[in-house]
């Protein structure tokens, strides 16, 4: 990564939601670059934020790191006006002034931007089309712009002007485990003099994350915690515990991000998370992953921002276009050792029951080349149309559909039947009235 960054000006890493993006280049990139005489910075642009701002905001303080807060937004406000006025041609852009000191070297680090590309999708590719244009060609190593965003975000990134850079820039990150999972969590405490890990703690963290989904922002939430609870410059396998581990940690931070959402919120996010988990033998509950489209718009929206939070996990599904966002638990452990999760799934029992199966029958029905008798009927169907009644915002457009199917089937075998049945009558009545002329 650091090779890269070095040898092109605009590094694009991607990877699913928790594999560590942000982690490598923090931890990993930019004090390496650091340590070799190149100054930076870092743009996190907010949805709301105009993006020719966001950017002549941080243009200001690396074109003219001496000036004040009121200095920095006059330039910043007359880069704005030239970011906003410039053509579609990068060249315009260094001719109007935007270049670096000479002799200085320089790293524009932007995070997360799919959380920009979430929110405001042409703002997002209006930044990032400015983003493209910035490196210049007088100095090849003068700027480098390092950009983390997730794959689903590369299709709103992507425009003719930048198809090619991404093309060439992208590189994929997949999920830390083992030996790179340690390092990842040894080398930020090895950095701080006099700060150490108890002996076999990180292997013990290394453990616990296993394959979990959201490993890498489970590791960044433990660790967050344990250097709260250090003691005399060491990192304890006694503060671990009290948290209860790794999914204690998770715990405790859900309870965080939960209590500063809304009424409403709260209670998308109880729909939300009781779809990620699946009723098992006995009082159990087994992770399941949800696809996006299962989902009302409002609990997507949620589970994005809870993403960012590091309490949802996103990627996507293989295979296909892979634009079908599935949404996941960070971490089994939660169904388990989350009072509050526990509380919504077990209230939430029979529902997600009754659930499961409508879904197993809506399989069947669809691989069996939606044969008509795979429909829902008698009791099954009644059952259904009360249960659409009352769940209709916690139920797939398609199970609604396949519901709604069986009911207007059922309606028209009623009316054949009931035709049939005149039908018959009517023939029993002449055939009566005939006999009866006759004798």
């Amino acid at each position: 990564m650091h090779g890269t960054v070095c040898r092109q000006p605009v590094t694009l890493l991607t990877g699913p939601s928790g594999c560590g993006k942000s982690s490598l280049v923090s931890a990993g990139v930019l004090p390496r670059l650091r340590a070799e005489g190149m100054s930076m910075s870092k743009l996190r642009p907010q949805p709301g934020e105009p993006p020719a701002f966001a950017l002549a905001w941080v243009l200001a303080g690396i074109l003219e790191p001496e000036l004040g807060e009121v200095e920095r937004l006059a330039k910043a406000k007359d880069l704005m006006r030239w970011l906003e006025t410039a053509d579609d041609e990068p060249s315009q852009l260094r001719r109007k002034g935007l270049i670096l000191p000479e002799g200085s070297r320089h790293v524009l680090f932007v995070d997360q931007l799919e959380q920009y590309v979430d929110a405001e999708p042409d703002a997002a590719r209006s930044l990032f089309n400015l983003i493209a244009a910035l490196p210049g060609q007088g100095s090849p190593a003068a700027l480098r712009i390092v950009v983390t965003a997730r794959p689903d975000s590369l299709h709103v990134l992507a425009t003719p002007r930048t198809s090619d850079l991404i093309s060439n820039a992208v590189q994929i990150l997949a999920p830390l485990a083992g030996d790179d999972l340690k390092r990842a969590i040894t080398a930020p405490v090895d950095a701080v003099p006099a700060v150490m890990f108890e002996p076999w703690l990180p292997e013990r963290i290394v453990a616990d994350a296993g394959d979990e989904p959201g490993r890498m922002p489970l590791v960044q939430v433990v660790l967050a915690e344990l250097w709260q609870r250090r003691t005399d410059s060491m990192l304890t396998h006694a503060a671990y515990d009290s948290l209860g581990g790794l999914p204690g940690a998770l715990v405790i931070h859900a309870e965080r991000v939960l209590a500063e959402l809304t009424q409403d919120q709260q209670e998308c996010a109880r729909r939300l998370f009781v779809q990620l988990a699946r009723p098992g033998d006995g009082d159990t509950f087994i992770r399941r992953s949800a696809g996006a489209t299962e989902l009302a718009p409002e609990v997507r929206s949620l589970a994005k921002t809870l993403a960012h939070d590091r309490l949802i996990v996103l990627s996507h599904a293989p295979g296909g276009t892979g634009q079908e966002e599935i949404i996941d638990l960070p971490h089994e452990a939660l169904t388990r050792l989350w009072p509050r999760l526990r509380h919504w799934l077990i209230d939430s029992r029979d529902s997600r029951l009754w659930q499961e199966t409508l879904r197993a029958d809506l399989k069947r029905w669809d691989a069996q080349g939606r044969d008509p008798d795979r429909l829902l009927h008698g009791a099954d169907m009644a059952q259904a149309y009360r249960r659409m009644a009352s769940d209709l915002g916690d139920l797939s457009v398609d199970e609604r559909d396949y519901i709604l199917l069986s009911l207007s089937h059922h309606s028209r075998r009623r009316v054949r039947l009931r035709q049939a049945v005149i039908g018959a009558v009517t023939v029993l009545t002449v055939l009566a009235t005939v006999l009866v002329i006759t004798i």
